[in-house]
């Protein structure tokens, strides 16, 4: 890499470091595997930064893009369980927590499944209004895009996870 890229390269690190690490850590609650998160992020920025164009999306797009895979990669690695020790059994009732708890693990990983299959920008509209909870106004900043075109995307992505919910016969839990 030619020093003037590498020195660009700094610039933008210094002014999205920060602010990717707090958004990573409002994320996961864990400041190491924040910290962890974001400097692989920027490594593969910096390891692409020659590739970098930023006719086709601003830097802060492109790292927030790599951010929210690791986070991905993440969410999906990680395993919950319930400890058997945790289930409270002395009222008879615990056939019944045991059926939901599986029932709601096979919900979990049918939605999984599904937003796998929707197009990037149609699972980062879900992620970020369902489970971030964000409104169409800040995911249009921070994807980037248009208020008007978050709520066509959330249409066409509840569309699509529907049609995929039909054709998998995922659990729908409602």
């Amino acid at each position: 890499m030619t020093e003037a890229l590498e020195k660009e390269f700094e610039q933008y690190y210094c002014k999205y470091c920060d602010k990717a690490y707090r958004g990573v850590l409002s994320k996961i609650n864990n400041a190491a595997l924040a910290e962890d998160i974001v400097q692989s992020a920027f490594l593969s920025c910096y390891e692409k930064f020659e590739e970098f164009d930023p006719q086709k999306a601003s830097f802060g797009t492109w790292l927030n893009v790599i951010i929210n895979n690791r986070l991905k990669n993440y969410y999906r690695d990680r395993k919950e369980s319930t400890d058997i020790d945790d289930v409270d059994l002395s009222d008879g009732g615990f056939e019944d927590e045991i059926t939901q708890a599986m029932y709601m693990e096979r919900a979990n990983s049918d939605l999984a499944a599904a937003l796998e299959l929707l197009k990037d920008r149609e699972r980062l509209v879900i992620i970020y209004k369902y489970f971030k909870k964000k409104p169409d106004k800040e995911v249009a900043e921070i994807l980037n895009i248009s208020h008007a075109n978050v709520r066509v995307i959330h249409t066409r992505a509840l569309d699509s996870l529907r049609k995929i919910y039909e054709e998998k016969n995922y659990i729908w839990e409602r």
